[in-house]
């Protein structure tokens, strides 16, 4: 008889790898980053101030927003704003180069958090909030344009 836990080892090997490409692939869409993708992905280098392991909110309602929680590295210039996931999280992530004039930004407040509430021209539907120095930092760039 063969022993069914000598197959535990290979099922997660191979089901957890599974399993989190299908996670990535899933949040792209709830959270419109996809949708975003259309418009603005990128295969171009950043450029810019870079601020590393941001945190943002992305979704289609201020209410439904799914976290990128420390994994999104940003970088502002005075023309564009680049997002990308964190290699880990890259899988159904495109980057994304999304050009200043496209983003209309404003303060806001989540709990006892200030935040940066974002909205892209060309994606209405998708909505988005910047957490720190980063949201700060877009809201005085988008401000002179």
């Amino acid at each position: 008889m063969s022993n069914p836990a000598i197959f535990a080892p290979f099922g997660f090997l191979v089901g957890f790898p599974l399993l989190w490409i299908a996670a990535c692939f899933l949040l792209s869409r709830l959270s419109g980053w996809a949708s975003l993708a259309t418009e603005y992905g990128t295969d171009a280098k950043p450029v810019g101030e870079r601020y590393g392991s941001q945190s943002m909110g992305l979704g289609f309602s201020r209410f439904s927003m799914v976290s990128y929680s420390s994994v999104v590295n940003s970088y502002v210039s005075e023309t564009h704003l680049y997002l990308v996931p964190k290699f880990f999280f890259r899988v159904g992530h495109r980057p994304l180069n999304i050009p200043l004039k496209d983003i209309k930004s404003g303060p806001g407040r989540v709990l006892f958090c200030d935040v940066t509430n974002i909205e892209f021209r060309n994606a209405e539907a998708v909505k988005g909030r910047f957490f720190g120095v980063l949201g700060e930092n877009l809201m005085k760039v988008t401000s002179r344009l």
